[in-house]
Parts: C-alpha cells; sequence; structure tokens
C-alpha cells in the first residue's frame, strides 16, 4: 500500500549545489550523502518543503563565479527566502532536520564533515530557528527523503534500510493554514 503513495508522487532528486522546493504531491531526496549536509525545512503552516544539498561551509567568497549554493550561509539565505516569497509570515513557522557531514574517507585530517555540521547549525542559531531532528557526523554515507504531503522526514545510514526521522506535528493532525 505505502509502494501505491509514492508511485503517485512527484520524486525530485537534489543534486550538490541545488536548493528544491515542492508541495503537495512531492518527495525531494539527496542520495550518497557524505560529508555533504542536506537540510530539509518545512514550514509547518503552509505545508511547504525545501531540502538543500550543502557541500561546503560558511559563505561563497567573493572570488567564486559559480554557483555560489554549494555554500551552506548562501544556500540556508536562499531557502529562507524563498519561503517568505511563497507567503511565509514568521520563521518560526520552519521545522529543520538535517543529515551528512560524515568522513566517509576515513581520513585523519579531514574535516569537512564537522565544518559542514557546524556550519549549518550555527546559521540556524543566528536565525534562531531550532533543529527539530538530526543524523549528522560519523563515517558512513546518508540518504534522505522528505515527503512533503505527509512532512516526514526518511533517512538512511549506509546500506541500511530507510527510517523515519522527524514527521511534522502539524502534517499529524492535519492542521493548514489558509
Amino acid at each position: 500500500m505505502e509502494d501505491d503513495i509514492y508511485r503517485e508522487r512527484n520524486i525530485v532528486e537534489v543534486s550538490t549545489g541545488e536548493i528544491k522546493f515542492g508541495y503537495l504531491n512531492t518527495i525531494l531526496t539527496v542520495s550518497a550523502i557524505g560529508s555533504c549536509i542536506a537540510v530539509a525545512a518545512y514550514n509547518m503552516k503552509k505545508h511547504i518543503g525545501a531540502l538543500a544539498h550543502i557541500m561546503l561551509p560558511g559563505i561563497a567568497p567573493v572570488h567564486v563565479k559559480g554557483n555560489k549554493r554549494k555554500y551552506a550561509y548562501n544556500a540556508l539565505d536562499f531557502m529562507l527566502e524563498t519561503f517568505y516569497e511563497c507567503g511565509m509570515k514568521d520563521i518560526k513557522d520552519i521545522e529543520i532536520s538535517m543529515v551528512g557531514g560524515a568522513n566517509v574517507l576515513q581520513r585523519e585530517a579531514d574535516n569537512i564533515g564537522i565544518s559542514n555540521i557546524n556550519s549549518v547549525i550555527e546559521y540556524i542559531k543566528r536565525k534562531n530557528l531550532k533543529i527539530v531532528a538530526q543524523d549528522v557526523g560519523g563515517l558512513l554515507r546518508r540518504s534522505i527523503m522528505f515527503d512533503i504531503p505527509t512532512g516526514k522526514v526518511f533517512f538512511s545510514v549506509g546500506d541500511s534500510p530507510k527510517k523515519l526521522l522527524w514527521q511534522s506535528y502539524n502534517s499529524q493532525h492535519g492542521k493548514t493554514e489558509k
């Protein structure tokens, strides 16, 4: 029965440096997350979701000509701006979950995963947002699946089956803003 529900949904893969938004029948996914961070944000009143695939910590240097949304601050700024453009009235209506930041190459001096984790957490604290769920760090790759209509965020670690990371309270109780 669950498989039938997912066949009716539009599944969108989010590549590195992308932020995708969805509503109604959308599932946003990122697979094989190593040191990157996937940030799922859910506007619980509007039932709009976003998924950012962040590759690098901090803000993009001025000299960067390419995709600046690979950087944590740039990606998250864009995500919040887009939520406001979609009618969000209060930043506190956003629920944040995140996965990733692993040291999959298991190199002692490799701290990009930890830097990504810390950068996202620092940004979220500065904006007075709250992380409602996370699975970060370690040595194994992860994947994430954000089912926007249900407000559920699933993840897997390594080759393990997916499991529920978070479900929005409002989606559990059918509350929505008109």
